[in-house]
């Protein structure tokens, strides 16, 4: 099969690393290449630099005094992408998809760069006609029904973030989950806002911090509770506003645990009491531990 030996344009122009920067300006235009790999004394390949990265190269070569050399524009080099002088087609237009500057370096048994691959050579090569055009269109359009493909999955992956975004993090319920030690370890963004608080203040609180005082000895059953029986029914609880005002809301929380099946925290679902959503079954707020759980 065609291989990346065919496609390529042998011998690439390179730009040296410490080629004085209007030089390596004079060197884009009189080769009328709109980008060229930099390589350093030593034979390395530091970057593909870009006409575009150039011209901001150029730019602070005439504000600085100590910006001279295509070396001091490093920062701007993009990364280089390189395949082997054997890979196939189908490979190769892998890779110089993915490329940011789409060419990739051909490479060979040595290391040693011998061709470069754009879109040019992939234009030449289709329009010539030959077996190894014919086998590009093939690729291309392989290629092509891969991309759709993943467009699909990622429209599709989009929707289950909106999706993820409208039920669990913005929906009409507050959501968090604590540890065994009763430190909050997720809060979702509905009980962020309910709450008063910023997004992502609520991590590493503690069931202290969002019920009154006057429960804190509920709370803790409550974690007990969970903790032996799996979950507690929906109750009426009481929650701390940032401001220290209070709120009566409708909770319940199950039990998280690890493949040993072992207790590692709580996931509690939360809403402002008196809602359509989530009601409390009997009305009253809970005054002593026995409520709990029942």
């Amino acid at each position: 099969m065609a291989d990346a030996r065919d496609i390529m344009t042998a011998n690439p122009l390179m730009v040296g690393s410490g080629t004085e920067i209007p030089d390596a300006v004079e060197f884009f235009n009189q080769h009328h290449i709109s980008s060229a790999p930099v390589q350093n004394p030593l034979g390395e390949i530091l970057g593909h630099l870009t006409e575009i990265n150039l011209v901001k190269a150029l730019v602070r070569y005439r504000a600085q005094s100590n910006y001279s050399k295509v070396i001091h524009a490093e920062e701007l080099f993009d990364p280089v992408t390189f395949v082997n002088e054997y890979d196939e087609i189908p490979e190769v237009l892998r890779q110089l998809v993915r490329s940011p500057t789409h060419r990739v370096l051909v490479r060979d048994q040595k290391d040693r760069v011998i061709g470069i691959i754009s879109p040019k050579d992939l234009l030449r090569t289709i329009q010539g006609g030959s077996a190894v055009g014919q086998v590009v269109v093939d690729e291309v359009r392989a290629l092509q029904m891969e991309l759709d493909d993943m467009r699909r999955n990622l429209h599709e992956m989009n929707n289950y973030l909106q999706t993820y975004d409208t039920v669990f993090q913005s929906g009409m319920f507050g959501l968090h989950s604590i540890d065994r030690s009763g430190r909050i370890v997720f809060a979702n963004d509905r009980l962020h806002d309910v709450l008063g608080f910023s997004k992502g203040e609520l991590i590493g609180k503690t069931i202290f911090d969002i019920y009154p005082l006057e429960i804190h000895q509920l709370a803790q059953a409550g974690l007990r509770k969970v903790m032996e029986d799996g979950r507690h029914t929906l109750v009426m609880s009481k929650m701390v506003k940032k401001d220290r005002s209070q709120i009566t809301v409708d909770l319940a929380s199950a039990a998280l645990k690890d493949e040993k099946n072992r207790f590692i925290g709580t996931f509690t679902i939360s809403r402002v009491h008196g809602t359509d959503a989530m009601k409390f079954p009997t009305g009253k707020i809970f005054e002593s531990s026995d409520e709990v759980g029942e």
